[in-house]
C-alpha cells in the first residue's frame, strides 16, 4: 500500500472539518443536521410506515389523498412513490405520468403543499410537529436512498482466488488507489473555495457547476477503470463494495453540479461528501489491508 495514501488517512479527517465550516458559512447552517440521526431519532410509530410498498409513507398517502393499502392509486401503472418523486399527483391519471429524475426539492415543495391542504402542516395543527418530523424523515431517507450505486455482482469479472491471482490484483489496485488518493486528496482541499462561488450566481455559476461535473467525471472514470480488473472471487464483495464508494461520490458531485435545480439534494450531497471522507480509510482498511 502507498504510503502516501495511508498517511492521507489522518489529513481527510483535518481537512474534512474546514470544508464544512465553510459550507456552514454559505447553506447558514442547513446541512448542520445529522442525517443519521435523523434517521435514528425518529420515534413516530407508524408514521413512517409504507404499507403497500409503493415509496410513500402512510403520512404522505393522507397528504395526497391516496390509498395507503393501494400501491397503483389511480392505476396508471405507476407506483405513487413514483408519481409524487417525479412531480406528478399520485391520485390524477394522466397521459404525461412518465417519470423523470427524482427531486427532492420538488418533493418537499409538493408534500408541504398537500400537509398544508389536507391540514397536518398548518402551525395550529395539533400534529404539526409529528407531520414535519414525518416529511424531514421522508426527504431524508429518500435522498440518501438517491445517492446509492446501482452496480451488479455479474458485471465484475472474477478469477481464481489463487496467491498468484491476488498479489496481480493487489497490485492493479494500488494504482487505481493512487488516482482516488489524488482525486479525493485535491477535492477535499479544494471544496471550500469552489463552494463560496454560490456567493456570486448561487448554484448557478458556471465555475461552481463545472466545477463538480468535472470532479463527477474524474470519480466516474476511476470506476470504470477498477471495474475493468479481474478479482479473485473470495473478494468479489469488497471489490464491489469499493466500487460504490466511488460511485457515490460521484453521485454526490453530480447533486452539487446540479444544485441549482435541485438545492436540496446537493445539501444532502455534501453531508454525504463528508462522511465518505471521513470513511476513507475505513473503507481501504476493509478492503485491502485485512487480505
Amino acid at each position: 500500500m502507498n504510503s502516501k495514501i495511508k498517511v492521507f488517512f489522518v489529513f481527510l479527517a483535518v481537512l474534512a472539518v474546514f470544508s464544512v465550516l465553510s459550507f456552514s458559512d454559505i447553506l447558514r447552517g442547513i446541512h448542520s443536521a445529522n442525517l443519521s440521526n435523523t434517521l435514528k431519532s425518529s420515534a413516530l410509530s407508524g408514521q413512517s410506515d409504507d404499507i403497500d410498498n409503493d415509496g410513500l409513507s402512510n403520512v404522505e398517502e393522507s397528504y395526497w389523498n391516496t390509498n395507503f393499502q393501494n400501491p397503483d392509486s389511480d392505476s396508471d401503472g405507476f407506483l405513487d412513490g413514483e408519481e409524487v418523486a417525479s412531480g406528478h399527483d399520485p391520485s390524477v391519471k394522466g397521459p404525461d405520468d412518465a417519470l423523470i429524475e427524482s427531486n427532492l426539492t420538488q418533493k418537499l415543495a409538493n408534500l408541504t403543499l398537500g400537509g398544508v391542504m389536507e391540514g397536518s402542516l398548518k402551525s395550529d395543527s395539533p400534529d404539526y410537529d409529528k407531520s414535519v418530523n414525518a416529511l424531514t424523515l421522508s426527504i431524508v431517507d429518500d435522498g440518501l436512498i438517491s445517492f446509492n450505486p446501482e452496480i451488479s455482482l455479474s458485471d465484475l469479472k472474477t478469477i481464481d482466488p489463487t496467491k498468484e491471482s491476488k498479489d496481480i490484483y493487489i497490485a492493479q489496485i494500488d494504482s487505481v488507489l493512487e488516482k482516488l488518493y489524488k482525486a479525493l486528496s485535491q477535492e477535499t482541499k479544494e471544496i471550500g473555495a469552489k463552494l463560496e462561488l454560490v456567493n456570486n450566481g448561487g448554484m448557478s455559476n458556471p465555475q461552481f457547476i463545472e466545477y463538480f461535473i468535472s470532479q463527477r467525471e474524474i470519480f466516474n472514470a476511476i470506476a470504470k477503470e477498477i471495474l475493468q480488473i479481474p478479482v479473485p472471487a473470495d473478494l468479489l464483495n469488497k471489490h464491489a463494495s469499493f466500487i460504490n464508494y466511488i460511485l457515490t461520490l460521484s453521485k454526490v458531485n453530480d447533486s452539487l453540479a446540479k444544485g441549482k435545480d435541485d438545492p436540496i439534494r446537493a445539501t444532502v450531497g455534501f453531508n454525504l461528501f463528508i462522511g465518505l471522507v471521513e470513511d476513507f480509510s475505513t473503507v481501504i482498511q476493509s478492503s485491502f489491508l485485512e487480505n
